[in-house]
């Protein structure tokens, strides 16, 4: 039953509480009303389903549906603010729409289309500082989450905050000392930075613990297929 149905079996039994009794007690019949309503808006029907919802807004990051993860996870945000998982996931979200604008922006200057340029860098940078906002409000609850400092890290290289990006990586590396991306992220703000010394250290560490830079992969790849054209030759 909605709410407003609660409510009008709520009142037509006051109703005819009131003419059974032929007299009206306004005190109790206002206490009596209050704590009706309270009960009213308990209703089961006004929880979210918090795993349905978090499973959609996955779903939808992993489909690359950035709008649709926002929202399913602010579902969950409008109710439990405190969520630290689910800020981390908005945030991931908001990041991953953020560089899809950036990349639009890029493309628009390179076209010489500098209206819709402007316009795609303004909407980068919302969000951008959603997702900033986010990642810092979900540290503030798990402050040994290396995911949501991976995040913040990567946030900051866009915004061109070259120290809280070194910051951030660090803390992700401290708490997850064999991810690779971590270092590799850090070893190019250095390198950005001029610290060449610093990049070259994480660079290697990145490569020790497993790091491929896309080039490599993809010659990587091309080795492998080589491989396995002239092995079904030899047959």
């Amino acid at each position: 039953m909605k709410a407003h149905g609660q409510m009008n079996t709520i009142l037509t039994a006051l109703q005819n509480f009131d003419r059974k009794r032929k007299k009206v007690f306004p005190g109790s019949f206002l206490v009596l009303l209050m704590v009706l309503i309270l009960f009213a808006g308990c209703s089961p029907e006004s929880k979210l389903d918090v795993r349905a919802l978090t499973a959609s807004g996955d779903k939808a990051m992993d489909e690359r549906s950035w709008g649709q993860a926002i929202d399913e996870y602010s579902k969950i945000l409008t109710e439990n603010p405190n969520n630290g998982s689910i800020l981390y996931r908005r945030a991931a979200a908001y990041l991953a729409k953020a560089k899809d604008h950036y990349n639009l922006a890029e493309a628009a200057v390179n076209k010489n289309e500098i209206t819709t340029a402007e316009e795609e860098a303004k909407n980068a940078d919302l969000n951008f500082g959603k997702a900033e906002s986010d990642a810092r409000e979900a540290i503030k609850f798990n402050a040994n989450d290396a995911n949501t400092w991976y995040v913040l890290g990567c946030i900051y290289i866009y915004q061109g905050e070259w120290r809280g990006a070194i910051d951030s990586f660090t803390r992700c590396t401290k708490i997850r000392p064999k991810d690779p991306f971590a270092w590799q992220r850090r070893g190019e703000v250095f390198e950005h930075t001029g610290d060449n010394a610093s990049a070259l250290i994480d660079f290697r560490k990145a490569a020790e613990l497993g790091y491929r830079t896309p080039d490599a992969e993809k010659k990587k790849e091309s080795k492998g297929a080589k491989k396995s054209r002239d092995s079904q030759k030899s047959k």
